[in-house]
């Protein structure tokens, strides 16, 4: 549930410059799939929220765009 937030991020960079998306983007999933195979941790949970709040913040602007 923490990674929501994170994933809102991503939107709020994209709105900024892709790249920067882009960057954020890669450095999550690098420290996720490599805290995972260091501590399996089952990363795909964590994936899954940031994956949720990317999904959450992309509809809330494609509404307010809308509008």
């Amino acid at each position: 549930m923490l990674h929501v937030p994170v994933g809102a991020v991503t939107v709020a960079l994209l709105e900024a410059h892709a790249a920067l998306a882009v960057i954020f983007f890669l450095g999550f999933m690098v420290y996720e799939l490599n805290e995972d195979w260091r501590i399996r941790d089952y990363a795909f949970v964590d994936i899954a929220g940031y994956l949720w709040g990317l999904a959450l913040a992309g509809l809330v602007k494609w509404v307010l765009a809308l509008l």
